[in-house]
């Protein structure tokens, strides 16, 4: 069945443009499923690329369907993992620290000032990594593309945010993005790249599929 989702006209619009000129059929990398994804939080400026994902038809292009919802709480999306109500959730780092159940696969903020330690991780359980792995692979890809996005076009990433969530702050969610754009985008450094040789994350994840992000 079918998630609910929420998208602006302009990418329903969008959406069905696409699947007119593609079938949409399943494939080893681009498997076509729906996806949950809890935010860690209310919506807020840093996550514009997540929205763009959405509105653009990152997700789709690469076989995976977001239903993006805002977390009641920070620790929203790691429960919501553990109950398995949502396939990929932003959690805090320090929530995998001892949580063998949830790992790592992407790193959505990062330490300000261009620290290394990511804070925001894209997260799923593991046993799902294993199970699917396919579709883990297309949400990171999605992901890589539109904070590549966001990285050269942040003002339409931002109206993407806003046509995703209604009602927010313009003037706001711009400075706030503004104020947290090193930490989305750390310098020299491959976006959502995480730590080698830690075992809450997948490190492998983000440098091979910014090798096959597929163009829709």
């Amino acid at each position: 069945m079918r998630l609910p989702r929420l998208r602006s006209a302009a990418a329903l619009a969008a959406l069905a443009l696409a699947a007119a000129g593609c079938g949409g059929a399943a494939t080893p990398d681009r498997p076509e499923l729906d996806a949950r994804l809890v935010l860690a939080g209310r919506p807020r400026a840093l996550d514009a690329p997540i929205a763009t994902a959405v509105e653009r038809n990152f997700d789709g292009a690469e076989g995976v369907h977001f239903a993006v919802e805002p977390g009641r709480s920070p620790g929203a999306g790691a429960r919501a993992l553990k109950d398995g109500r949502a396939e990929f959730a932003a959690v805090p780092a320090r929530a995998l620290t001892d949580d063998d159940e949830l790992i790592g696969i992407m790193a959505l903020a990062n330490e300000p000032d261009g620290e290394r330690a990511p804070t925001l991780v894209l997260a799923t359980r593991r046993s799902a990594l294993e199970d699917d792995p396919a579709l883990a692979r297309a949400a990171v890809r999605a992901l890589l593309r539109s904070y590549e996005s966001a990285l050269t076009d942040p003002a339409s990433s931002l109206s993407d945010l806003q046509a995703l969530f209604p009602g927010l702050d313009r003037g706001r969610i711009e400075r706030a993005f503004d104020a947290g754009a090193t930490r989305l985008f750390p310098p020299g450094r491959q976006l959502g790249a995480l730590p080698q040789d830690d075992r809450r994350y997948d490190a492998g994840l983000v440098p091979a599929a910014a090798k096959t992000n597929h163009v829709s």
